[in-house]
């Protein structure tokens, strides 16, 4: 974002990039912002006891959401220069990982307290990892943390795109074997997902001329007329497609959902159940006040996150330099 000199805002506009800069769109913000109150209604409604409320003809309203975070992930995984394959990774852990893990110490801490669930060591360290799903399936402590494994798969599948330096041809093949899956109903949770998470790939690494892209959304939406559960990735990259045709301009709205979305992610379930529990009768205050919470322990996460990284890297350098 730039500022003429009698401080009006201009209008955001895509720049031609080089290295590794990844050109940002304010569109993506909205877009952003739009899949987390996807998210939110469909937990506090899931909390509240309306579960059902949230699906109509099996497609689910949070879903919808998680698609849209994958094609988002997925088109800036892609953009941008080619920064070596480890590097790119290593900063993508960065992050996601310190958030994450105070984050994830809370819940079980809280859970720990609240005698709710049971826990135990080796479900506390496949969370950490990031791979409570893998390891667990649904039964994790702040399910929301789910999403966590499903990104990481994302970033391996780039990994080795960027790594093999043949992204164009993995993607599509990561591509079929997610349609072939989805097809035959032999895994569905996450290669929906990683259905949004390669096209936008693809559509990052070609063109984003009009034709082409209106042509892989006609081909995502016949899909999913034939495999329902293809409509999270029709759906999703044809909001990435309007996102990208959308120049705009930076707003309040656009910065807060830039900096804080993943934090709250991260902490909303916990703040939704806990209430929840404590107020059941009153549904909506209670609903309220979590959401309220968890914006303010989404700003506090994030510069708690910020402070601890910035130790990190100062022991880090100082370790390196006295080795």
């Amino acid at each position: 974002m730039h500022r003429t000199t009698s401080g009006q805002t201009k209008r955001t506009k895509q720049k031609p990039h080089s290295g590794n800069d990844i050109p940002r769109f304010t569109s993506f913000d909205y877009l952003r912002l739009f899949a987390m109150i996807l998210v939110t209604l469909q937990h506090g409604m899931a909390v509240a006891g309306y579960y059902e409320q949230t699906t109509w003809e099996n497609i689910n309203l949070g879903q919808v959401g998680v698609g849209l975070f994958c094609a988002l992930s997925g088109y800036l995984a892609f953009s941008g220069g080619a920064a070596p394959a480890i590097d790119w990774l290593k900063k993508r852990l960065w992050q996601i990982y310190p958030a994450y893990w105070i984050t994830t110490i809370a819940a079980f801490l809280l859970t720990w307290a609240a005698g709710t669930k049971s826990i135990d060591g080796w479900l506390f360290l496949s969370q950490m990892a990031g791979t409570g799903y893998f390891t667990h399936g649904w039964e994790l402590i702040n399910v929301v943390s789910w999403f966590i494994s499903l990104i990481l798969l994302c970033y391996v599948i780039a990994f080795i795109c960027k790594w093999l330096s043949a992204p164009r041809l993995i993607l599509i093949i990561v591509v079929i074997i997610t349609l072939a899956l989805l097809a035959t109903r032999s895994e569905v949770d996450l290669s929906r997902h990683i259905l949004s998470f390669c096209v936008a790939g693809l559509i990052a690494q070609t063109c984003q001329r009009p034709a082409v892209l209106l042509a892989v959304i006609s081909s995502l939406l016949c899909a999913a007329f034939l495999w329902p559960q293809s409509f999270y990735a029709a759906f999703s990259i044809a909001l990435l497609a309007l996102a990208l045709a959308w120049h705009t301009s930076d707003t309040w709205l656009t910065s807060v959902s830039r900096n804080y979305v993943y934090e709250y992610f991260l902490v909303h379930g916990i703040f939704l159940v806990g209430f929840a529990r404590f107020a059941p009768q009153q549904k909506l205050l209670s609903g309220t006040i979590a959401i309220t919470l968890a914006i303010v322990a989404a700003v506090i996460l994030k510069k708690l996150t910020e402070r601890l990284v910035a130790w990190l890297r100062r022991y880090d350098s100082t370790k390196t330099s006295t080795a």
